[in-house]
């Protein structure tokens, strides 16, 4: 493959004259736009930065790349981990940042069509009061939905919900020659098949200049219902939660009686006159293995206990903790 070609003068009066007050070089082009949230694909400076609103944009920007032999590189947030969006052969950063509508919303089909610049956490909001959401739940909130199929990002409710390919029925891609194509789960190109229910993700038809690159332009999605929680799902949670909380607490238990801290318990509930000074020296020696489980130092916990039991109870705990470790 040849070099790429610098941006030059004429270049920039171009897309500044499809993309108007959008086209910057330069100074004016923020560093953010250099690298990723992974810095080990190292910075490298754009030489144009280009923030496309519409299919149409992004159609005459690759269009005109592809004729002049420069290239391009697709960043929506800029929040990815793997390079994706990293401008290494210098050219134009086509930015869908701009393109964040949610195009429509389809409470019937369960469906939503968006755009790639869409965020992670703006999205729920055009979803309130459907009853719909979706599933897909990748840690970085502020990422945007194209990075996201870009990626076939996951999260915490992967197990359960599966991926981002599982949720995109359809996708508006424009190709690195700049022709637009609207593919579903039916469509086929070059003999490659558009996953089921899946993310169309590798062409044959993609081209030079701009390399293995392709830019979505709007995605068809589909969203769940949420659910309703069944008492079987009630109690998984809560089984979990005991089965823990045991362990902790034996643990805890442990470390306390190991450290003499059993000797203080015993005399505090000794002096408990009322039902309230009980319970709440109880509370206490229960919070108390909790934390020395978890790796806190026994003395800490012990000096606190006491001091929480004084301020609780009346009774004057502290000595007791001060004899404790005048004996350690």
């Amino acid at each position: 493959m040849k070099p790429f070609n610098r941006v030059n003068e004429a270049d920039l009066a171009f897309f500044e004259s499809i993309l108007p007050g959008r086209v910057f070089s330069g100074e004016a082009i923020s560093t953010d736009y250099d690298h990723d949230e992974m810095t080990i694909y190292g910075h490298y400076a754009p030489e144009a930065v280009l923030q496309a609103q519409s299919t149409e944009e992004i159609s005459a920007v690759l269009r005109y790349c592809n004729e002049r032999n420069i290239a391009v590189t697709p960043r929506g947030a800029g929040t990815g981990l793997c390079g994706g969006c990293v401008a290494t052969e210098g050219g134009v950063v086509l930015s869908t940042e701009r393109m964040k509508r949610v195009l429509e919303v389809d409470t019937r089909n369960m469906t939503a069509t968006v755009e790639p610049g869409v965020l992670l956490m703006e999205f729920p909001k055009a979803l309130e009061g459907t009853g719909l959401f979706y599933p897909p739940d990748p840690g970085e909130k502020t990422a945007t939905m194209g990075g996201n199929a870009m990626t076939n990002a996951g999260g915490m409710r992967a197990v359960r919900y599966g991926v981002t390919r599982d949720y995109v029925l359809g996708m508006e891609v424009v190709l690195a020659d700049g022709e637009i194509l609207t593919l579903d789960v039916t469509d086929t190109l070059d003999g490659r098949i558009a996953r089921a229910r899946g993310l169309v993700t590798d062409f044959g038809k993609l081209m030079d200049p701009t390399a293995d690159k392709l830019l979505t332009s709007a995605a068809l999605i589909m969203l769940c219902r949420f659910e309703v929680m069944s008492f079987g799902n009630f109690l998984m949670p809560v089984f979990t939660f005991i089965i823990i909380a045991r362990e902790i607490f034996v643990s805890g238990i442990r470390q306390l009686a190991a450290g003499k801290g059993i000797v203080i318990a015993a005399k505090a509930i000794g002096k408990a006159k009322t039902t309230l000074q009980f319970a709440a020296i109880l509370i206490t020696l229960l919070c108390g293995p909790v934390f020395t489980a978890i790796g806190i130092p026994v003395d800490f916990v012990l000096i606190c206990a006491a001091a929480a039991l004084t301020v609780w109870s009346g009774i004057d705990y502290t000595v007791g903790a001060k004899d404790l470790f005048k004996n350690r």
